[in-house]
């Protein structure tokens, strides 16, 4: 463990938690600065350095040493859910904000966030997230001093909540200040300690933990207020979970998605469409980083045993289910067939074979 440095106030209103695994120096700098920066004062950084290698941790420490508000732990990796349980049983602020170490948040988000907690007398407050691409950074950082505030601000409804945390579909939750929309992960929200102390992430999930901690926050039907305007950058690149080439996806999907089916409410419809749209978002994901990566090592004739070996495992085989398929479109519907028999595989080679072709003209 780091030495546990004093901060400024005995009392005090925010710990931002911020996990860091391996992250460029440029990347993590550009994240502490956003917060270090914020023109609200009364709050600690913790960061938890989860097993990064020497050269990460020594920037890590030559960072954190500037200021007398930032905690540093060291740790052996052991995951960004145990870091985050970590983070949360020493903060000691009233209230906890979630940042991942390659991202960044705009300068105003802890006074405004703390203000409309207060205000409102809230357990949570959700701004919005945006997907910002890796060459974008400098971009944004240029603008970010620049964003002005909005003021529409809104009660949360904890039934549509929860199903846009499954699916994203709640079409009000999306596309506002410039393409924001509020996230189903733990980021881009000031949450009550004492409620997101009650909740653990979960250890054994290597992906969708935060969005399963977050489900489970809800459960605990807490006041959220949401406040529509972006809050948070999550900075896009070819290094993060959701771009990288996962060998063991198909496992973690499988993990995560029979998780997430015990949250839902089995006699609400609207939330088992919100669930299977999930599995389907998922199954994306299987694809993209797994069978259609560069990396991937197998045939054609190989994928397409994984692919029919998968769909005859829950929670894929439900999709064929009348009650399940009737919920989806005849073009939905057709996707699903094709891939259950595994002739996706083929389609998309021949699809990407013609790109190439008119690429190359």
């Amino acid at each position: 463990m780091g030495d546990n440095q004093e901060v400024l106030k005995e009392s005090i209103d925010i710990s931002v938690i911020v996990s860091v695994y391996n992250t460029l120096k440029s990347a993590f700098i550009d994240c502490m600065d956003s917060i270090i920066c914020q023109d609200f004062k009364n709050f600690e950084v913790i960061v938890i350095d989860d097993g990064s290698d020497k050269l990460c941790a020594n920037y890590i420490d030559e960072y954190v040493k500037k200021y007398r508000n930032i905690r540093i732990y060291h740790q052996n990796n052991r995951g960004v859910s145990a870091a985050r349980n970590f983070g949360m049983n020493v903060a000691k602020g009233s209230y906890i904000m979630f940042v991942d170490a390659d991202d960044i948040i705009f300068p105003q988000v802890l006074k405004r966030a703390f203000w409309l907690a207060k205000e409102y007398h809230a357990d949570i407050i959700a701004g919005g997230v945006k997907v910002v691409k890796e060459e974008e950074r400098k971009k944004i950082k240029e603008q970010l001093n620049k964003k002005k505030l909005r003021n529409k601000i809104e009660e949360g409804d904890i039934k549509l909540l929860k199903r846009h945390m499954i699916d994203l579909s709640i079409k009000k939750y999306k596309n506002f200040d410039g393409g924001a929309y509020i996230s189903r992960g733990c980021c881009s929200k000031l949450i009550k300690t004492e409620i997101a102390k009650t909740i653990l992430f979960d250890k054994r999930l290597p992906i969708g933990e935060d969005d399963i901690w977050n489900l489970v926050l809800l459960l605990k039907n807490p006041k959220i207020i949401l406040d529509f305007q972006a809050w948070y950058c999550y900075i896009k690149n070819e290094l993060s979970a959701t771009s990288c080439y996962r060998k063991n996806i198909i496992h973690e999907v499988q993990l995560e998605l029979s998780i997430l089916f015990s949250y839902v409410d089995k006699k609400n419809m609207k939330e088992k469409k919100s669930y299977y749209n999930r599995v389907l978002e998922e199954t994306n994901r299987i694809f993209y980083n797994y069978l259609w990566h560069p990396l991937c090592p197998m045939s054609i004739r190989e994928k397409i045993k994984i692919l029919r070996i998968t769909f005859h495992k829950r929670p894929w085989k439900d999709l064929s289910k009348k009650e399940i398929s009737s919920m989806f479109s005849v073009e939905i519907r057709r996707w699903i067939f094709l891939c259950r028999t595994g002739w996706i595989v083929p389609y998309w080679s021949v699809k990407q074979w013609i790109i190439g072709k008119k690429h190359n003209k």
